[in-house]
């Protein structure tokens, strides 16, 4: 089967499993793990899937956000100290954010400063 033909397949298998409201990350993986199986070999789509799951629950960033936004649909007390830690936080970065703003419109304002060693260079 030529690989055109299996992605046609998958697309069209993709478009069947939504119809059963099945949900769109199960759909993409299940999908993607069979085509590239059929492509490659089984073995190297299980490692591809082992590979893709660790990477995404491994994320600090992801674990992080998904932890605070499962904890605000109902007020607790671990939802009121990540959110005053985030308060604080933010709080903190302000003027380093605001300084890196300003340097920022300064550079689009005067663009020498940028351009001034690569002009050196050529």
């Amino acid at each position: 089967m030529s690989p055109t033909m299996i992605g046609i397949t998958g697309i069209v298998i993709m478009i069947l499993l939504f119809l059963t409201r099945m949900p769109v990350a199960f759909v993409m993986a299940s999908v993607g793990f069979v085509g590239f199986s059929v492509m490659i070999t089984h073995n190297a789509g299980l490692v591809l899937l082992s590979r893709n799951v660790y990477e995404v629950f491994g994320s600090y960033d992801l674990t992080t956000w998904l932890l605070k936004w499962g904890l605000l649909h109902r007020p607790s007390a671990l939802t009121y100290m990540l959110s005053t830690g985030l308060q604080k936080i933010f709080k903190g970065i302000f003027p380093f954010l605001l300084a890196v703003i300003v340097g920022v419109i300064i550079l689009i304002i005067f663009p020498q400063i940028i351009l001034f060693l690569p002009q050196l260079m050529y």
